[in-house]
């Protein structure tokens, strides 16, 4: 589901309504390039209702990926391989196009620094295994001095690569690090909302 700014203060009512339709998992993305944007402050205040919804007598059902991501990084509790940044395995979504194009991952599908090969005329294996997405990787992987020290960066990872590199402001990067920071003090470290809960 989209958040978007008349989200704000309708975290349990959204949640009500998904819940209604008995989905396994729920992601909240917020709107920022169409429609009432949301912003990062908007954002910020309306994860925080929706955790204090989710968490409402203890159900944690049906899971919000991006809660549930966080926890199974806390608690090591790996049920799952976590992708994109989460799990400091980005990237790990390639993206195959319906024409055969294939892509380093959703983000950067029809962006030239993204795209990998073509499955028409290479075998998945030349692909994966090229010099261009292995040196990809290694970018990937290089994180700035700052993010390493920085208490949140165990969860976010220095953020999508996509919008690091870029200066793309959406989700991680359109959330900031001021107001992730936030969110990780908030909800996520001991002592906090988050662990409390899983502690019971």
């Amino acid at each position: 589901m989209v958040a978007t700014s008349s989200s704000v203060g309708q975290g349990q009512d959204m949640l009500e309504y998904l819940c209604s339709l008995s989905p396994e998992s729920i992601s909240f993305t917020p709107c920022i390039d169409k429609g009432p944007i949301i912003s990062p402050k908007e954002y910020e205040q309306f994860l925080c209702n929706l955790f204090d919804a989710w968490t409402k007598g203890n159900r944690l059902d049906p899971e919000i990926r991006m809660f549930k991501y966080v926890r199974q990084k806390l608690t090591d509790c790996l049920q799952m391989p976590i992708p994109c940044e989460w799990g400091n395995d980005c990237p790990n979504t390639i993206c195959v196009s319906a024409g055969g194009k294939v892509w380093v991952c959703n983000v950067y599908m029809g962006n030239a620094e993204g795209y990998l090969g073509d499955i028409n005329s290479q075998t998945f294996n030349q692909i994966v295994l090229s010099d261009y997405f292995i040196s990809f990787r290694d970018k990937v992987r290089s994180i700035s001095e700052e993010c390493l020290s920085c208490e949140a960066s165990r969860v976010c990872n220095g953020g999508c690569v996509y919008r690091r590199i870029n200066g793309n402001s959406s989700f991680l990067g359109y959330l900031s690090c001021k107001r992730f920071r936030y969110l990780y003090r908030t909800l996520f470290i001991p002592d906090s909302k988050f662990s409390k809960i899983f502690a019971r």
